[in-house]
């Protein structure tokens, strides 16, 4: 019977299924506004950015009052120059442009992670279509194997006993006729 997975697969990594990254990677949510408020993808970008710093400020307000319509970097760009800047409680003494350019770190951080997952299930999607060919060409080697195995047991058999042809094989229809029966043929060759 042919087994699709060996018993050893801890020594024979390639015929089990593949395991590129961690869990995280594989689970990144799409969407800027839900990756920033995703428990784990939060703990992530926290761990990037750091705790005291401006960028760890802003990041906290996004995942306060970020609406979910923003889908590029520009639009959030926008809404943090032209919305959260204004309205904010505590006026800053930074400029428009530098919260921009901080907003813009924090969109990196996502692309970055986003760009690894779709590389993370390419992977694995290229590795499943090459094990599924690599079962294809086992399969059909098998075959192979098992018609080249017939193949010789019938050059065998027709050595052996070469009056057991078949009408196509025989070379003539009249010569691989004998009065003497099938019987007394395989006898006679086999005594020889």
């Amino acid at each position: 019977m042919f087994k699709a997975v060996p018993k050893n697969t801890d020594r024979k990594l390639a015929t089990r299924a593949p395991r590129v990254t961690s869990n995280f990677l594989q689970c990144v949510p799409t969407g800027f506004a839900t990756f920033i408020r995703d428990p784990v993808c939060g703990g992530f970008v926290d761990h990037i950015v750091g705790g005291d710093n401006d960028v760890a400020v802003l990041l906290a307000e996004l995942r306060q009052r970020l609406p979910a319509r923003v889908r590029t970097r520009q639009q959030l760009r926008k809404w943090v120059g032209y919305v959260w800047l204004p309205s904010t409680i505590h006026p800053v003494k930074r400029g428009r442009s530098y919260w921009q350019r901080c907003a813009s770190i924090i969109w990196k951080i996502y692309t970055t992670t986003a760009d690894l997952r779709r590389r993370t299930k390419k992977a694995i999607q290229k590795e499943m279509e090459r094990i599924a060919r690599a079962d294809e060409r086992r399969c059909a080697k098998m075959l192979a194997a098992r018609e080249r195995r017939r193949a010789r047991r019938e050059v065998k058999m027709l050595a052996t006993c070469p009056h057991r042809m078949t009408r196509a094989q025989a070379p003539n229809r009249e010569a691989s006729k004998s009065p003497s029966g099938h019987a007394g043929r395989c006898a006679s060759t086999q005594q020889e």
